[in-house]
Parts: structure tokens; C-alpha cells; sequence
């Protein structure tokens, strides 16, 4: 589509013209052509040629205008230059000046094009704007749910004729779609993003916004538009990264030439932030949380005891806090700032179950994202205690070789869990004495999807990807008991 389609009429005096002007050109024999064409949108100057201002050509200029807002273009001859100035065009060539003639032309394809771009992104603002609004207050919280309230509110639209919404799968290596809307949405299919470079030369938007760090994002690349590779004047393609867990892809087909302005970019990165909030409060730290709230309130209602009234104020403090976490995960940038290792701890310590682990925090102060550092606390200590309890530790017999005494009932001593600064004082270990991750497996375990079979793997992916936000990157070893020992910092 490029900058758009230049409409001559089909006379010889127009040839030298045609010929001169590098652009896409289609000849029109009558008015009625002219007029079908116009509709088509495509089209950004319709020239009319006068010998001289006759009535007929007054009418034609006006039935151009109504047709589209293409710019109508008077081309005139000696005898019709003077006569010209009643017809209200956009523009006059004289066609017997062939060049310069095609250079105004092509200025004027170029101006209105620009203007239609900017009005399509205007319109692009308050419609990203709005449906981020529908997005926050949407009765929905399932990703697939909202993709498809998304794809029903922008595809088909204006300033996104086509768009699709898909989540990443990494044992696949692949985005797959989850809603589309707009037409036409046929082609639309799993997107390969595997072992992708967010800095490679040849990476797609979709790989690059799966690769990139952070928060919400949005990559844009000319779509390819044929065989001949791609159109840096035409539509563009969006890539908007959804900080999801997994990260998910918005596309948008921005159907305007150039690129996307930074007013659209931050009403995307807006919509992308909206959607990761409203999709993330179910996905990490409340899933044992909201598994026993309804026994938890019967009881409470069938025998007014305080400790189970407690208990759903610590779930509610919880779930208001998840809050504030997924909002962190969706930030652009982290919010530094002072935080101290024992009150990030024992906030994430009362979401783990704790009935056969014990707590112990060498405090320290780290100037973290709070939010963010509570979140992947809460998961790195689920992870300890689920992985390392007694049902999956060894016997008692063999619990001396890993630094657990055995009780009077030949049972292990409760797991011991510990948190502390690294030696640095730059980032944080989480380490316990149960039976450790196999070295085999140690690089798998911070892989999204990763799973035992026996939980969601998505716990330590959070832990990477608040790693990435803090410019840290995340190290499994094994703890001087035996155990495993997960490490966050500068040089983990």
C-alpha cells in the first residue's frame, strides 16, 4: 500500500506525466472509475485534467472530494491556467512540466498520507485508552477472557483492521493465538519465537517482545507486504509484550505509514499494563490462599472461632497485597528503594504453608523493588517447602547426611529454611536442607512451564523474570546442608 495509490486519467497529455512520477499509478477512463476507485481508501491524489475551468470539471472536482479525502489535483495546460483558480483543488500541476508536476504530486501523497496516519493514531489513543478501562474493569481475570474482550473491541477498527492475541508456550517454542478480530484473520497462527536474541538482526517483533525483559513493551516492523520484502511506507506490525506469566503477545496491524508515535507506544504500554494486572492476580502467590477460604469462613460462621476469622484477614491482607505485585510485574521500571530482608521474608512467609518448616532470616537492607522481591520470596519459599517436605525428603536414616537430626519418632526434623544477603550485600539466597535440585535440572527449574507434575511451573520463572527487572540474574546451587540454595543478584 505503501504511501498510496495516484489516480491519472487515461489521456495522452497525462502520459509524460505518468511516466515521469515514482508511484503506485492507476489510469481512469470515466468519472464513474475514478469514483469506484476512490472508495477503495487506498487512494491519496486524484488528478483531474482541464484543458480549461468548464463546469463539467468544476463538477468532477467536487464529486472527488465527496467521494474521498484524497487531494484533487488540477492539471492545466496554456490555455487553462488562469481559469483554473475557481476550481477549488487541492493543487495545480501544469502537466506540460512532466517533473515537475510528479515532484508536487508526489509531495502531496506523501502530505496526505502523513495526515491520515496522524488522525488514524489519534483515533488509536482514546481507543487503547478505552479499552484499558474495560480492561481494569472486567468481571474477567482469565487470560483467554480478556484477549477475546480485547480482539472484539479493537480488531476490525480503523486504526487496527486486523488483531490477534497469544500467549507463549517455551516447550513449543511457539506464541499461539488465543482471539483474533478484524478481518482478514485467517492467516493468523502459532508464531515461532524460539531460542530468539531480542537483539538479533533477523528476530520478528513477536520473538522480540517474547525475549525482552521488563515490563510492557511494544515492537513495530513495516509488515511484509509481498514477495519483494517488506514496506517501510506501509501498514506496520505491533508486537506488545505482556508481562503474563507466561508473557503474552497483543498484534496489532497499525493500517498508517511510518512509524508509531510515542503517544500511541505509551497507550499500548498503558493497555499492556491494564492487561497484565487484571490476568496475573490469580496466577502466582494466592494458590494456596484461595483454596481454603470458603472452609475457612463456614467455620468461622458455624462456630464464631477467632483463629479461623484470622486466618481470612491474613488471606485478604495477601490478596490485596498480590495486587500491588502483579502492578509491580506490569511497571516499566522497578521502584527502588530501601527494604530489609527479615519484613519482606516474613510478609512471604505467612502464604507458605508451614507446618513441617521452620523460618530463619539473616536480615539485611537491599535497595529492591518491594513488591517485586516479596513476590519472588513468596514463591522461592513455596518452592523450598513443596519440594523439600518430608514426603520428598530422604528417610530419617539418611536424614544425618544432610545436616537434619532425627526426632524420637525417627522422623526428620522440620525442613529448615534460610534467607540472607549474598557476601556482596547486592542480592539474596533462599536455601534449605531438604534434598536439593539435581544438577541435571538446575538450569530447567527457571524455565516457564517447568514442573514436577505436581504444581503450576510458573514459581521460579517469576523468580527469573524479577531477577531481570532488578538487572540481577539467578543462580540454583546447592546449600552447604544438602539442599538447594537459589540465589538473586548482580552476579548470581
Amino acid at each position: 500500500m505503501g504511501m498510496g495509490t495516484v489516480l491519472l486519467p487515461a489521456t495522452a497529455t497525462m502520459d509524460e506525466v505518468a511516466a515521469a512520477l515514482e508511484a503506485p499509478i492507476v489510469r481512469y477512463e470515466s468519472v464513474h472509475d475514478a469514483v469506484a476507485r476512490l472508495h477503495r481508501g487506498d487512494v491519496t491524489c486524484v488528478v483531474v485534467d482541464a484543458d480549461r475551468a468548464t463546469p463539467p470539471t468544476v463538477g468532477t472536482v467536487r464529486r472527488f472530494r465527496d467521494a474521498s479525502d484524497a487531494a484533487v489535483v488540477l492539471a492545466v495546460g496554456p490555455a487553462s491556467a488562469q481559469a483554473a483558480a475557481t476550481v477549488d483543488a487541492a493543487a495545480v500541476v501544469d502537466r506540460t512540466s512532466p517533473a515537475a508536476a510528479a515532484r508536487r504530486l508526489s509531495e502531496l501523497r506523501t502530505e496526505v498520507a502523513l495526515e491520515r496516519a496522524s488522525a488514524r493514531s489519534a483515533g488509536a489513543e482514546g481507543l487503547l485508552e478505552e479499552t484499558a478501562r474495560e480492561v481494569e474493569m472486567a468481571d474477567a481475570t482469565r487470560l483467554d477472557e480478556l484477549a477475546e474482550q480485547v480482539a472484539a473491541s479493537l480488531g476490525g477498527t480503523r486504526p487496527y483492521p486486523v488483531v490477534w492475541l497469544g500467549w507463549h508456550d517455551p516447550k513449543r517454542g511457539v506464541v499461539g493465538p488465543l482471539a483474533a478480530g478484524g478481518l482478514p484473520t485467517a492467516h493468523v497462527g502459532p508464531a515461532l519465537v524460539a531460542d530468539v536474541d531480542e537483539g538479533a538482526a533477523d528476530a520478528s517483533v513477536t520473538a522480540r517482545a517474547i525475549a525482552a525483559d521488563g515490563g510492557a513493551r511494544a515492537f513495530v516492523e513495516p509488515l511484509s507486504v509481498d514477495s519483494s520484502g517488506a514496506d517501510a511506507d506501509g501498514p506496520q506490525l505491533i508486537a506488545l509484550r505482556i508481562p503474563t506469566a507466561p508473557v503474552s503477545v497483543l498484534h496489532l496491524v497499525a493500517d498508517r505509514p511510518g512509524s508509531v508515535p510515542g503517544s500511541e507506544r505509551r497507550a499500548l504500554v498503558d493497555l499492556g499494563a491494564a492487561l497484565a494486572t487484571t490476568a496475573n492476580e490469580t496466577t502466582t502467590a494466592n494458590e494456596t490462599t484461595t483454596a481454603n477460604e470458603t472452609t475457612q469462613l463456614d467455620l468461622a460462621g458455624q462456630h464464631g472461632a477467632p483463629e479461623h476469622l484470622e486466618h481470612v484477614a491474613r488471606a485478604l491482607d495477601r490478596i490485596e497485597s498480590l495486587t500491588e505485585e502483579t502492578r509491580a510485574l506490569a511497571r516499566a521500571e522497578p521502584d527502588l528503594g530501601p527494604v530489609t530482608l527479615r519484613d519482606v521474608a516474613a510478609s512471604a512467609w505467612e502464604s507458605v504453608a508451614t507446618s513441617h518448616a521452620t523460618l530463619h532470616v539473616e536480615d539485611a537492607t537491599l535497595e529492591v523493588d518491594e513488591a517485586l522481591v516479596r513476590l519472588a520470596m513468596v514463591n522461592l519459599l513455596r518452592n523450598a517447602v513443596e519440594h523439600g517436605s518430608t514426603s520428598n525428603r530422604p528417610a530419617a536414616d539418611d536424614a544425618a547426611e544432610h545436616g537434619r537430626p532425627a526426632t524420637g519418632d525417627d522422623e526428620p526434623a522440620p525442613l529448615r529454611v534460610e534467607v540472607g544477603p549474598l557476601e556482596d550485600g547486592r542480592g539474596l539466597f533462599v536455601a534449605d536442607d531438604g534434598h536439593g535440585i539435581p544438577p541435571d535440572e538446575r538450569e530447567r527449574v527457571l524455565e516457564w512451564g517447568y514442573t514436577d507434575d505436581d504444581g503450576t511451573g510458573v514459581g521460579l520463572g517469576v523468580v527469573r523474570l524479577v531477577a531481570e527487572r532488578h538487572g540481577w540474574t539467578v543462580a540454583v546451587t546447592e546449600s552447604e546442608s544438602g539442599g538447594a540454595r537459589i540465589e538473586l543478584g548482580p552476579d548470581a
